[in-house]
């Protein structure tokens, strides 16, 4: 802890015989005015993209949504709804953030990317076999015995959403 403190101590003491309004430090980076309206542009860009993403998607999921509405019975429809709100909620658990993680990491190993994608494929199969086997729970909870096999068809959605995110990197 000592040393981390002289460390900084050291790092501050830089910065402001450098002159504090030509520095700006993240973390232990120091980046000159220049670098931050660049850091700028590029955070802008990105977050215009994620928006354009999350756009697009909604749009996706609304369409699907009124096609599937007219071509199926209420009742059906209701079926379909729930096991897709169960696959939500269990895609964003099987996403599990280690993607994320690879992306941000400067040097990365060919070791860590395949530990990466091993950990995804075994969380995504056993959220999958999990919900598979758990089918009968759901069919006896909402009382609705066409719902298991509603739930294991999707159930399997878990299973293909993580098999090509890390190698995609």
């Amino acid at each position: 802890m000592i040393v981390w403190i002289v460390q900084k101590r050291k790092y501050i003491q830089e910065i402001f015989l450098a002159g504090i309004d030509k520095f700006w430090c993240v973390g232990w980076k120091t980046f000159s005015m220049s670098d931050i309206s660049v850091l700028k542009k590029e955070g802008l860009k990105g977050s215009a993209w994620n928006f354009l993403n999350m756009a697009v998607n909604q749009t996706r999921n609304f369409i699907v949504s009124l096609v599937l509405a007219r071509l199926l019975m209420p009742s059906d429809f209701g079926l379909i709804s729930m096991a897709l709100v169960l696959n939500t909620i269990l895609d964003s658990i099987v996403d599990f953030g280690l993607g994320n993680a690879v992306i941000r990491k400067e040097k990365i190993t060919e070791t860590e990317l395949s530990t990466v994608f091993w950990i995804n494929i075994l969380l995504g199969g056993f959220c999958t076999l999990t919900v598979f086997l758990s089918a009968p729970l759901f069919e006896y909870f909402f009382e609705m015995p066409q719902l298991g096999n509603i739930v294991r068809i999707t159930s399997c959605s878990c299973l293909l959403y993580t098999s090509p995110s890390p190698r995609d990197v």
